[in-house]
């Protein structure tokens, strides 16, 4: 088959698809938003450059302080402004951050995928990433307006505030900063 019919059935149909036969298609051709925003993929993906991506299987960790995360962050700014795994455009990319908090007032989206930089994103360190890995991606967060980012590693215990005009990530002990002051120890306790 040729990729435009592929990517014609995948629409057409709804046709869930495995990431193997998603990376036969982007490798043919660089995937447009569209096409990406039409598959239906077994692994969560983001798209940037035109390729998927996929991101990391959760673990328990992982899990456990992005719900304390996001129960902390729901009491200071509700539900209408914090997400979890919620998709970002910013022209024909999109990123899915761990959590993140919309800027206040109704969210601008495309096709259910928010389309304005949100105020704060979080990443949380996977066993298979390293933090200067989620670092880069918070200064792909700043080129696209947001101010806040924070990379959390809940196995080592560790955090980092990175943002916008800070020259770099900032490791801290016991709190998070930005739009809300957030203590470590609530989200890594044991």
């Amino acid at each position: 088959m040729n990729e435009k019919l592929d990517l014609f059935i995948i629409r057409r149909t709804g046709a869930r698809i495995g990431y193997a036969e998603a990376m036969t298609l982007t490798m043919r051709k660089a995937l447009s938003l569209d096409d990406y925003l039409a598959m239906s993929l077994d692994q969560e993906c983001e798209l940037v450059a035109g390729e998927l991506r996929p991101k990391p299987t959760g673990t328990f960790h992982h899990s456990d302080v992005q719900l304390a995360l996001a129960v902390m962050l729901y009491r200071v700014f509700g539900r209408a402004r914090t997400k979890v795994e919620f998709s970002i455009r910013r022209g024909e990319e999109v990123l899915i951050p761990d959590v993140c908090v919309l800027r206040p007032g109704t969210p601008k989206l495309y096709r259910q995928v928010l389309d304005e930089s949100p105020l704060l994103f979080v990443e949380i360190v996977s066993p298979s990433q390293r933090p200067g890995e989620l670092f880069v991606k918070c200064e792909m967060y700043h080129e696209w307006g947001v101010e806040y980012c924070w990379v959390i590693d809940p196995v080592s215990k560790r955090a980092w505030n990175y943002h916008a005009g800070m020259g770099g990530a900032e490791e801290t002990r016991d709190l998070l900063t930005g739009p809300a002051d957030i203590p470590l120890a609530g989200i890594l306790a044991e």
